[in-house]
C-alpha cells in the first residue's frame, strides 16, 4: 500500500447517549490548533497546554488563562507523544517519522535540543524520581531512556510488540508501557532500567494513566472497548471497566478522583466522539461527555480543574481543535451538533480490528500511516489502513 492509496476518511459524531448520567461541560471552550492534533500535555509551571499537531511538524501552546494559542513551535515531522519535565521546565516531544525527540524550553517556546531515539517514537513520560524521560519506540519494540541532565540516552529497554503508551508510577519507581500488538503492559524498574514484570490486559492496549490516589494504572484497550485497572501493589489486573467504543486516550483528574477516557468511537465506520468519565471510588462510568470530531488524546490541567481533549479531524481551514471540559458540573452540554457521515473506504474483513485501532492512534497523519504500514509489513503481520490527508 502506498501514499496514493491513503484517502481522507470522513466521519461522524454519533448521537447515541448512554443510560448512565451524562457528565458536565458548563464552561466548554473549543480552541483551534494545527493539523491533526494528537498528544496533549499540561505544563504546571506556566499554566499552559502543549498539543502536538501530528498532521504537520508543530506544537501548539495554549494558555489556560485565556484558552488561546500563544505560541506555535516547529519540531520534527508528525509529532505525537509528549511529556512535561517539571524540574527543567521543558517539554519532550516524540517526532514519529524522524526517530527523534525535540526538547522545548517553556521559557522561550523554542526547541533547544533534538535527540535521536529508536524507530517511530510514540508515547513519552517523565520520571520525576530519576530526572529521566522514557520514550516508547513503536517501530523496534524498545523504550529509550533519556537523562534530562544532558539530553542523552542512558539506556534502551526491550519491551513487547508495538509499544505505545507510557506512564510513570512514583510510588514504585516504575514505568508502565502498553504493548499494542501483544495485549500486555511491560513494567520497567527505573533503578535497573529492565522489565520486572509483564501484565496481560485487554485487546490492543494504547494509552495508560497513573491514579496517584489509589496507586493504580488505567489502561485503554482499544480492541475490546474496556479499561483495565492494574494495582501496583501486586501488578495484577483488579478490574475491567466497559467504556465507549475504541478508547484511545486516558487522563487522571486528581482533583475529582476521576479518569477521563477518550472514546474515538469507531464502529461501522462512524464515530461518536465522546469521553467516558470513570470514578476511581468504584471503577464505574459516571458520565459521558461529547467533544469534537475524532478525539485522540487528553490531559488534565490541575490548576484549572479542566481536561483538554485533542480532536484530530481538520476543519475547513485545515486545522484541528482542542475541547476543554470543566470537571465541576453534572449537567450535559454538547460542543457541536451530532451528525453522521459515511466513510469512503473500508478495510479488509480479516484485518479490520488491527486496522481500526492503529489508524486511530496517530490521528490521521499520512506519514504516520505509511510508517506504521512499513512496521507491520516488515513483521509480516497485517496490512493497515488509516485515514489521512496527502499533505506531503
Amino acid at each position: 500500500m502506498s501514499i496514493s492509496f491513503i484517502l481522507l476518511l470522513i466521519f461522524v459524531l454519533a448521537s447515541a447517549i448512554t443510560g448512565h448520567v451524562t457528565y458536565a461541560q458548563t464552561s466548554v471552550t473549543t480552541v483551534t490548533v494545527g493539523p491533526h492534533p494528537g498528544g496533549v500535555a499540561y505544563d504546571s509551571g506556566k499554566g499552559e497546554i502543549f498539543v502536538t499537531n501530528c498532521g504537520g511538524s508543530t506544537v501548539s501552546v495554549i494558555s489556560d488563562a485565556s484558552n488561546t494559542v500563544v505560541a506555535t513551535v516547529n519540531v520534527g515531522d508528525n509529532p505525537f507523544g509528549l511529556a512535561y519535565d517539571a524540574s527543567k521546565g521543558e517539554i519532550f516531544v516524540a517526532n514519529f517519522v524522524n526517530n527523534s525527540v525535540a526538547v522545548i524550553s517553556d521559557s522561550s517556546n523554542a526547541v533547544i535540543a533534538t535527540i535521536s531515539v529508536g524507530s517511530f517514537p510514540f508515547g513519552v513520560v517523565y520520571d520525576s524520581g530519576k530526572g529521566e524521560i522514557f520514550v516508547a519506540n513503536s517501530g523496534n519494540n524498545t523504550v529509550s531512556v533519556i537523562s534530562d541532565a544532558n539530553n542523552r540516552i542512558v539506556a534502551t529497554v526491550n519491551v513487547g510488540s508495538y509499544p505505545a503508551g507510557v506512564a510513570y508510577d512514583p510510588e514504585k519507581g516504575e514505568v508502565f508501557v502498553t504493548n499494542h500488538l501483544s495485549g500486555t503492559v511491560s513494567i520497567i524498574s527505573d533503578s535497573s532500567n529492565s522489565v520486572v514484570e509483564t501484565v496481560s490486559v485487554g485487546s490492543f492496549p494504547l494509552d495508560i494513566a497513573y491514579d496517584s490516589s489509589n496507586q493504580e494504572m488505567y489502561v485503554a484497550n482499544a480492541g475490546n472497548d474496556t479499561v483495565s485497572v492494574i494495582s501496583d501493589t501486586n501488578n495484577t489486573v483488579i478490574d475491567t471497566i466497559s467504556v465507549g467504543i475504541y478508547p484511545v486516550g486516558v487522563a487522571y483528574d486528581s482533583g475529582k478522583g476521576e479518569i477521563f477516557v477518550v472514546d474515538d468511537g469507531y464502529s461501522s465506520y462512524a464515530y461518536n466522539n465522546t469521553v467516558s468519565v470513570i470514578s476511581d471510588n468504584n471503577n464505574t462510568v459516571v458520565g459521558t461527555v461529547f467533544v469534537g470530531v475524532d478525539p485522540v488524546g487528553d490531559a488534565y490541567d490541575s490548576g484549572k480543574g479542566e481536561v483538554f481533549v485533542a480532536n484530530s479531524i481538520v476543519a475547513s481551514n485545515g486545522n484541528g481543535t482542542v475541547s476543554i471540559i470543566s470537571d465541576s458540573s453534572p449537567l450535559v452540554t454538547s460542543i457541536i451538533t451530532n451528525t453522521s457521515v459515511s466513510i469512503s473506504t473500508s478495510p479488509s474483513s480479516s484485518n479490520a480490528q488491527l486496522e481500526r485501532n492503529l489508524y486511530i492512534i496517530a490521528g490521521s497523519c499520512v506519514i504516520v500511516v505509511v510508517a506504521a504500514l512499513l512496521i507491520i509489513q516488515k513483521k509480516h503481520a497485517l496490512d493497515i489502513v488509516r485515514r489521512g490527508m496527502a499533505a506531503h
